[in-house]
């Protein structure tokens, strides 16, 4: 019991620090809210199997707050690999995991109502938790998501970064593959320990994920943001996609343009700079890992 705690109590502490670095990092960051609210959705499984476990309040509570979090994993595992993959839907749809979410939420109020919970899940205190239709019907939706985040991942890991990074890539790719492994292996009896090990496993998974993709320690305090530097300088800068299409733009260009920040946000940069009288500018390409990342605009 003493381990088991031990083991959540660390899953907990790991959720939160790793939530609380990517909070931290520039709001431009790909993936960033999708990671954060994942790294929530972990500390609230986590913290709803801890409660059982020490017995600090009815499982009935317990389990409220450990399913808000244990229907959301497997969406936001989805939508954060597609948005740091880069794909397409990301892209136009950045929003699209909260679609994915609705069956959850749906299952979440069926849940609190007693003449309906049967359906999904009626908490037995002191003994087996009763598991309706729905409960199935979510374990499969859910697990089907797992592979296709997993997927995803995997496969944009095996694409992307220099040779020297193999073993690297390697290795995130069977972490990631971990969390929908667990679970299958635990919904079909094959683990001993009394709690489902997803959690556990994803967060290990987002401690790998998190170092490849945001660059850095676990908890890094930045002094200033991206946006607040570039806010900060005397020159016209104009920061756009590898889409072209402006992600940030100082006030200085702002003026120099006669446009404003947010007419301009989420527009093309040509677009943009057709519309204005002529200005002297230099326009660098930005590369990450060899590839496009985007393109900066200094106005003189």
């Amino acid at each position: 019991m003493i381990l088991d705690a031990l083991a959540l109590e660390a899953i907990l502490l790991l959720a939160g620090s790793l939530g609380l670095g990517a909070w931290q990092r520039d709001p431009a960051t790909v993936g960033r809210i999708t990671f954060c609210a994942l790294c929530a959705a972990v500390a609230a499984t986590t913290t709803g199997e801890l409660i059982t476990l020490r017995g600090l309040a009815p499982e009935l509570v317990a389990d409220r707050i450990k399913y808000a979090g244990v229907l959301a994993l497997a969406p936001l595992w989805v939508g954060f690999s597609a948005h740091v993959s880069g794909l397409e839907v990301a892209r136009r749809i950045p929003w699209f995991p909260a679609l994915l979410l609705l069956p959850g939420v749906f299952l979440y109020a069926i849940m609190l109502d007693d003449r309906f919970g049967v359906l999904f899940l009626r908490t037995v205190e002191g003994g087996a938790d009763e598991r309706g239709v729905l409960w199935w019907a979510n374990t499969y939706y859910c697990q089907a998501l797992a592979v296709v985040g997993s997927a995803i991942l995997s496969r944009s890991a095996l694409r992307s970064g220099p040779p020297r990074h193999a073993a690297r890539r390697a290795v995130l790719v069977v972490v990631s593959l971990l969390p929908p492994v667990g679970n299958a292996l635990y919904v079909a009896g094959r683990f001993d320990w009394p709690y489902d090990p997803t959690t556990l496993l994803l967060g290990l998974a987002l401690l790998a994920v998190r170092s490849a993709v945001f660059e850095g320690g676990l908890v890094e305090p930045l002094p200033i943001s991206q946006r607040e530097l570039i806010h900060q300088l005397p020159l016209g800068v104009i920061l756009a996609d590898r889409n072209g299409n402006i992600v940030e733009m100082s006030d200085v260009a702002g003026n120099r343009l006669g446009v404003f920040e947010e007419f301009a946000l989420g527009r093309s940069v040509d677009e943009v700079l057709g519309w204005c009288e002529p200005t002297p500018l230099r326009t660098c390409d930005l590369l990450r890992r060899g590839r496009p990342a985007g393109r900066l605009v200094l106005l003189e």
